[in-house]
């Protein structure tokens, strides 16, 4: 809801069924608002109204440049730093809103050879706009500088109303008298021109736990488990530790530790489908080749005795970090540069999600021992709901999507993803998968709930300081 005012109306924007934190999509397209003018005192001359959605860049591009002939004094400086600016309004879609039948003022149309209209003060113009935002065209995501400090875009939506009258003596046709926005945020899908080819994408990475602290250890003397005193490997600290702590001797502590490898395999899919519940889209695969470590069975007294674990084998998932990392060239002005970005899509926290290598299953082909981590345990330990879609886990916030806009912006982008896994010890490992996975719309797929509890929206970063710049163009 936006609610403006000026000296001679105030004007009130509503919107109707939003999507939550206002965000639009190609899953979530149309534009409804209504629309209510209030005149405070008597406006002549009015022609129509329009109303209706625009999308607009603002570019900013910095540069040091070689400075022509300056004065014997400016000798030793030869370079200058500029700022170049440009604005694009790279969409519009709008709809005429015709005036109030009533209201039409016979004596100013005859003045005027067209038909105008007059508001007394205290009447009220109302009026409804729907406005689909088109798919089959790419349009880029709401964003607030996005870039780096040598060349940055912001793109902004909005939903709008114009008032024209007659333009005056001079100019014998409407002319705008007064603009009123509210802004919108929009999330965009890849480039259509793009071409698409979703496929599940397969990487593995192998990690090893060296001196992995068993919470209890198996005693052959007794035949049960004993709590272990370690706490922590101190692998690099052990051969002086020895000296008074008994643990630390090679015999104690090769009862107490083991050096065990984990992979972890992780699938995506090539195409992240921003409509679709994000657990749809991977799959984590643990698995451990126990026999390269020379032990002979995730069942062995090392893993379990009598049906408790060693808590050797236990592993767990801490959190899940998925990143954008882009590649973009801006052009402002004909002057073109490169510029990085990187953008953090989410984090999902994960609370008491454990494994054990105990509960692994033997693989023939392989020779190792696996567990394929069900997604329920995943989405239920998570503090962020992955059976939503990932364009509601990103609440508020807009994720660019590849493709070309004009001439101003060209961009690329690559997936990246961080498994923070411990041994749920003093032990942690950050496990990164860059893929080549994409953020994308798969079109008509399925509708986005429009909640009508909207989220807030989102607070974008504070601008870049550029007053220590010295020229503007």
């Amino acid at each position: 809801m936006g609610k403006f005012f000026s000296k001679s109306v105030g004007v009130n924007i509503d919107l109707m069924d939003a999507p939550i934190g206002n965000k639009y999509s190609p899953v979530n397209p149309i534009v409804r608002a209504s629309i209510s003018v209030d005149f405070e005192e008597e406006f002549s001359k009015i022609c129509y109204f329009k109303s209706g959605v625009y999308g607009v860049a603002d570019i900013v591009l910095h540069t040091t440049e070689l400075d022509g002939y300056r004065g014997p004094e400016f000798r030793n400086q030869p370079y200058k730093r500029r700022t170049f600016t440009e604005r694009d309004v790279f969409f519009r879609a709008f709809k005429d809103l015709a005036a109030d039948s009533d209201k039409i003022d016979a004596k100013n149309s005859t003045e005027c050879g067209m038909q105008t209209f007059t508001y007394r003060a205290g009447d009220q113009y109302k009026a409804q706009i729907e406005i689909e935002i088109p798919n089959n065209v790419y349009l880029p995501s709401s964003c607030q500088n996005f870039g780096d400090l040598s060349a940055h875009v912001k793109i902004g939506y909005a939903v709008y109303i114009e008032i024209y009258k007659f333009g005056g003596m001079f100019h014998k046709r409407p002319k705008l008298y007064e603009t009123f926005s509210i802004p919108i945020i929009y999330q965009s899908g890849k480039d259509p021109h793009y071409v698409k080819n979703n496929q599940s994408l397969d990487y593995i990475m192998n990690e090893v736990y060296a001196n992995k602290v068993k919470k209890f250890y198996f005693d052959q003397t007794t035949q049960a488990l004993i709590p272990s005193s370690l706490h922590n490997n101190h692998t690099r600290t052990k051969f002086i530790r020895k000296l008074w702590n008994d643990d630390y001797r090679t015999e104690n502590y090769s009862q107490m530790t083991k050096s065990i490898p984990l992979d972890l395999e992780f699938v995506v899919n090539s195409t992240l489908n921003l409509a679709e519940p994000f657990r749809n889209q991977f799959c984590l695969t643990l698995s451990s080749n126990l026999g390269a470590y020379n032990i002979e069975s995730n069942q062995s007294t090392d893993f379990v005795y009598n049906g408790q674990s060693t808590h050797l084998g236990v592993f767990k998932i801490e959190y899940l970090l998925i990143e954008a990392l882009y590649e973009s060239t801006i052009e402002c002005q004909r002057r073109r540069r490169r510029a990085d970005e990187k953008f953090m899509i989410c984090r999902i926290d994960f609370t008491d999600l454990n494994v054990d290598i105990k509960d692994f299953e033997y693989n023939k082909q392989t020779g190792a021992y696996s567990y394929v981590v069900p997604m329920d345990d995943l989405t239920s330990a998570g503090d962020l709901d992955m059976n939503q879609s990932l364009v509601d886990m990103l609440e508020g916030r807009a994720i660019i999507c590849a493709g070309s806009m004009s001439n101003w912006l060209s961009t690329s982008v690559q997936i990246k993803y961080t498994w923070k896994i411990s041994d749920g010890m003093a032990q942690d490992k950050h496990i990164q998968f860059m893929t080549t996975s994409t953020p994308d719309f798969l079109f008509g797929i399925m509708n986005s709930s429009t909640d009508e509890d909207n989220a807030p929206l989102y607070t974008a970063p504070p601008a870049y300081d550029t007053n220590g710049w010295d020229e503007k163009s």
